[in-house]
């Protein structure tokens, strides 16, 4: 079983990482075969789901586990409720609220990047002591691959296997 120190170090890069590097490959449309296609956008949008429920305290670990009291996720305002839905609805579920119409799309998975590195940038300024030092041998940093993203925080690790 993973302590807070592992999760911090290596399962955090490895969401960020994964969330990076499969919306860069969605980004370079070099993939022709429809199945890669949407194995990259499921990824991608089940690593974003699952750090947006981490920043938010739900489903596991909580980001104001390694944070100061101080730390409030999402200051300047959560990824939309409509995004949400949609990820919700589409994405590992079968629901009746699926639909063949209004897809998770470029801009939405843009809207993602964006969204969820101002709160690693966020995650990042609220860090303890402890989880500050340990940031030198963890690579908490995403590489953007959007030409609007905040550049301060950054996965930067290769994800791994897990």
């Amino acid at each position: 079983m993973a302590d807070l120190k592992e999760i911090f170090q290596h399962h955090l890069v490895y969401e960020g990482g994964m969330l990076a590097e499969t919306h860069a490959r969605l980004k370079a449309r070099t993939y022709d075969d429809p199945v890669v296609v949407n194995a990259l956008i499921e990824s991608y949008c089940v690593h974003a789901r699952g750090l947006i429920d981490f920043f938010n305290g739900r489903k596991g670990v909580k980001a104001s586990s390694f944070t100061e009291p101080t730390y409030k996720p999402f200051p300047n305002g959560q990824i939309s409720s409509g995004l949400i839905q949609k990820l919700n609805a589409q994405i590992v579920h079968l629901t009746l609220k699926r639909t063949t119409t209004d897809k998770i799309d470029d801009e939405d998975r843009d809207e993602l990047l964006v969204g969820i590195t101002a709160e690693l940038n966020n995650f990042v300024k609220h860090l303890t002591k402890e989880y500050r030092d340990l940031s030198g041998t963890a690579s908490t940093s995403v590489q953007p691959s959007a030409t609007n993203m905040p550049s301060s925080a950054r996965f930067t690790s290769p994800p791994k296997e897990d």
